[in-house]
């Protein structure tokens, strides 16, 4: 039997080192007034960038800045999708495929991978009249998604899996202070607070890993190889100083990581976990572990970082979220993995469930 989630990762290879469809990075900012075909300069940036107000001259000279740790996009000409909505996408064939700031006429998509991989980490919007009518503008909400993933949703009310209430709000600022001096909304500490509440962060190792969130480029994390779901994992222990292998000396994978962990920590099968009583899997199984499973019919595996348990109406564990590399050729968030996924494949077919118990574990590194 084909399960879903098993197609969802096998889509990871479809989309390796290329830009995700331009659908899934998108910025969607609400005004307090319909404007008619309103003027922004949106900043990516890889540490926040300095500047309280901004002039239009300060604009210019960002817009044509070699830094590659910055990037300065002008969105213009577009209408209202609905009354005070303005919706911007960023990619190579979908919606906004003729804008400026993707058919390479003031952009081209193709140059994101000029840039650092991180200058999504600090998004600041700012907002230019084009008469008074205007200066009384200012943004109510805003939405900024990246592969398909909220970055920052000023409109949720509830986190994603327990539903816990969570609040952000856009300071009520003037676009304008001045004329010619423009007022800039700096997004990035709502950001990462954002990731962490909504997606219900709770390990080191799991909001340096929500941090890239929708990351795409590869070489952040593993400078050799084409896969690198396991190398992203190694790339975090290491990073939070946890014993794991250099991915850069040579291909991770089920393996070699499973034997690396029954000597530097506890590895457990998924199997045995599944059976387990729910006060031992919360006792056991710390935010941050390694998790392995078989993805292809079990021809190959996939790497995790392992979240948070989910219980089902009965309050019974049933589900796990995770993070994970290359998924879909990007860190990718799993909202809810089965524990049961694999169940009636077992069942009926003795070389997969063998295949499973080789590649299918939990593994919780020393010092996690």
């Amino acid at each position: 039997m084909k399960y879903i989630f098993t197609l969802v990762l096998l889509m990871a290879t479809l989309f390796a080192d290329k830009l995700l469809p331009e659908k899934n990075n998108q910025i969607i900012i609400y005004l307090n007034q319909k404007i008619k075909k309103p003027t922004f300069y949106m900043i990516f940036s890889k540490e926040d960038i300095a500047y309280k107000n901004i002039t239009q001259k300060q604009l210019e000279v960002l817009v044509k800045s070699k830094n590659k740790d910055l990037l300065l996009i002008k969105l213009h000409s577009k209408s209202s999708v609905k009354a005070y909505k303005y919706h911007y996408f960023f990619g190579n064939k979908q919606e906004d495929k003729n804008k400026p700031w993707n058919n390479g006429e003031e952009f081209s998509w193709k140059s994101w991978k000029q840039y650092d991989a991180d200058i999504w980490d600090n998004v600041s919007v700012v907002y230019v009249p084009k008469n008074l009518k205007e200066k009384t503008v200012y943004i109510k909400n805003i939405v900024i998604r990246r592969g398909g993933f909220s970055l920052l949703d000023t409109r949720k009310k509830e986190s994603l899996i327990s539903k816990n209430k969570i609040s952000f709000k856009v300071e009520k600022n003037k676009s304008v202070i001045s004329d010619g001096v423009y007022n800039v909304y700096h997004f990035g500490k709502m950001m990462e607070s954002f990731k962490q509440k909504f997606y219900e962060i709770r390990s080191p190792v799991l909001k340096l890993a929500i941090d890239d969130l929708g990351q795409t480029d590869k070489k952040k994390y593993v400078s050799r190889g084409k896969n690198w779901c396991s190398e992203y994992a190694a790339y975090l222990y290491n990073e939070n100083g946890i014993i794991a292998p250099n991915p850069n000396k040579k291909d991770l994978h089920f393996k070699n990581l499973k034997v690396f962990y029954e000597k530097n920590g506890k590895v457990y099968s998924f199997l045995d976990v599944i059976k387990w009583s729910d006060s031992k899997k919360v006792k056991l199984i710390k935010p941050g572990t390694l998790v392995s499973f078989c993805v292809n019919d079990c021809k190959s595996a996939h790497t995790v970082i392992f979240n948070s348990w989910t219980k089902n109406k009965s309050g019974k564990i049933t589900k796990f979220s995770a993070l994970s590399g290359n998924n879909r050729g990007m860190v990718y968030f799993h909202k809810k993995l089965r524990l049961d996924m694999f169940d009636k494949k077992m069942k009926h077919d003795k070389k997969y469930k063998t295949e499973f118990l080789r590649k299918s574990y939990f593994a919780v590194p020393n010092g996690l």
